[in-house]
């Protein structure tokens, strides 16, 4: 606690020096410049509260000031605005007692009118009854900052406390009904954050939580973010997502609020290498929640022993999940695989798809998103027609079956049909609905023995007699092919593939350049995999057999 406190008040001095946020936009968002803000008084407000130097309160409310002259907080693209009212219901309650009444005044007078009276404007405006993270966002905020200027604006203070009330459950939905969170890493910590922050608002102003604790799977969301986390400290970067793990604050509050050590101690090897390495990594707007580890991290779970942590989780629903791996360590095997649909919310065409780490090394990986703004500055529709068309978001970027040259069923739901984690962890998804009229059946099961061998089985009926059957693999080792094996090498480390089915497979490296397009990211290291059969009109399988193998060093397993 003391080295953590110690990296927020390096925080805050950093921000001592920056000039204040200008409203400058990027394409049609002021988001940006809403989590810069927000970024600061949290750093500043965190840094007065625990040192009561007023230097850093004064530095947050100048940042207070010179948003509140922005000539609006952009509404159209309302979670700017949303952010918005976030920093300023935090900076008017934490900053007060170093607020001049006029002060006081101008900023409740500019949330009210940038923020409260523009979230009021539409009563049916879509991100108040829509499920995804817009709703958490945006029903959060208001709801902060009608609390925070209650005093001055009574009706509309009821209103907004009401209508988040109501509609917050409709964002519990992406939890239920186990956990298995379906917007992906990245907006579980986005929207989870601002769930919180409404539960923990609502809680000081009504009394009551209004049972938006309770809400099937959200508990059970945090042990899914712990599982989704690799040995190597990386995230399965399932939908809009990205591989690099960030700290995830909320963490922290579910450790606390349901007294879960397990929960606390997993984010808490996430704070250690933060708070030993350079400030840099957790200025950026991202990392803007990071200082409210100091209120919600439970030190009582850090001094009690260390319990056994499950090797294994999986949960149901719309976008299911699986995660095992056979020990708690940075070579530990570990496996991430998912159903799902590529029309949910920030949605991949990656059903099916998994990734895999053995021995400190990534062998299967998911590319994730792409940045948003870079895709949109040059005309692309990336929420519409050509989203399936760029290589990380389509299906070539993913470890998933392909047959012929068809394109996967953006709405074909796969579910999880099978699971077992004892005595050894083995899942299966049900992907028939990627290719409607296609086939009759198409089972993909991966599993873990007791030697620590991870197999991949996929079970197809109906296809055509001379359809191609196609099971790629992304990864960015290098690539051996041999008879009936593969051997990926990354290092000293090396995968040996054992490859059967019930016809024979063939085996090749695609040069995933040719489908790049001109939008698509550079990837010179990933290389894709095919393993391939012919349809004889039957049944065909298709399995794989991984684990690593010795090397002249020694090193394998």
């Amino acid at each position: 606690m003391r080295d953590l406190a110690a990296f927020v008040r390096r925080l805050a001095e950093h921000e001592l020096q920056e000039p204040v946020a200008a409203r400058v936009m990027t394409g049609f968002r002021l988001l940006e410049v809403s989590r810069i803000v927000l970024r600061r008084i949290v750093n500043c407000g965190v840094a007065y509260q625990i040192s009561g130097d007023a230097r850093y309160a004064r530095r947050a409310i100048g940042e207070l000031q010179a948003a509140a002259e922005f000539i609006n907080w952009n509404p159209s693209h309302f979670l700017d605005a949303a952010e918005m009212c976030c920093a300023f219901a935090l900076g008017l309650d934490w900053l007060r007692e170093e607020m001049m009444p006029a002060e006081r005044f101008r900023l409740e007078e500019a949330l009210i009118e940038r923020g409260i009276n523009p979230g009021l404007a539409d009563p049916k405006a879509g991100f108040i009854t829509i499920a995804n993270n817009w709703n958490a966002v945006c029903n959060g905020g208001l709801a902060m900052a009608a609390i925070a200027v209650r005093h001055r604006a009574p009706e509309l203070a009821e209103t907004l406390v009401r209508r988040c009330i109501e509609n917050l459950p409709l964002h519990g939905t992406n939890y239920a009904p186990d956990g298995a969170f379906i917007e992906g890493p990245a907006y579980w910590s986005y929207g989870t954050i601002y769930h919180i922050f409404a539960i923990e608002s609502l809680f000081r102003e009504t009394g009551s939580r209004h049972g938006l604790d309770a809400l099937p799977g959200f508990r059970e969301s945090a042990l899914c973010m712990a599982h989704a986390t690799g040995p190597s400290g990386d995230f399965y970067s399932y939908f809009d997502s990205r591989a690099t793990r960030v700290p995830l604050t909320a963490m922290l509050w579910f450790g606390r609020h349901y007294d879960d050590p397990l929960v606390t101690r997993s984010e808490c090897d996430v704070l250690r290498r933060i708070i030993a390495g350079p400030i840099d990594a957790v200025l950026s707007p991202e990392n803007r929640f990071f200082a409210l580890a100091l209120i919600w991290l439970k030190t009582e779970h850090l001094r009690t022993p260390a319990a056994s942590m499950p090797l294994a989780w999986s949960g149901d629903g719309a976008n299911p999940l699986a995660f095992w791996r056979t020990e708690w360590t940075p070579e530990a095997v570990w496996i991430g695989a998912k159903g799902g649909c590529a029309s949910l919310s920030h949605g991949h065409q990656d059903a099916g798809s998994f990734v895999f780490e053995a021995g400190g090394v990534r062998w299967a990986e998911d590319p994730g998103m792409e940045e948003y703004h870079r895709l949109e500055s040059r005309g692309v529709d990336l929420w519409h027609k050509e989203r399936w068309s760029l290589f990380r978001l389509g299906p070539e970027g993913h470890s998933i079956p392909r047959i012929d040259g068809a394109q996967p069923a953006a709405d074909g739901a796969c579910g999880r049909i099978a699971w077992r984690e004892r005595p050894t962890p083995s899942v299966t998804f049900d992907l028939t609905a990627l290719y409607p009229g296609r086939l009759t059946k198409l089972h993909r099961t991966i599993s873990t023995d007791e030697d620590g061998v991870t197999r991949w089985l996929d079970a197809v009926e109906g296809l055509a007699a001379g359809s191609v059957y196609r099971f790629t693999w992304v990864t960015s080792a290098e690539v051996l092919v041999g008879d009936n094996e593969v051997v990926l090498s990354r290092g000293s480390r090396r995968l040996r593939m054992a490859v059967g089915g019930s016809r024979p497979v063939s085996v090749r490296i695609l040069d995933h350049t040719e489908l790049l397009g001109r939008h698509d990211t550079p990837m010179p290291e990933i290389k894709r995999v095919e393993f391939a059969m012919v349809s004889q009109g039957k049944g065909i399988q298709i399995e794989i057999a991984a684990r690593l193998i010795e090397t002249a060093a020694g090193s394998g397993q």
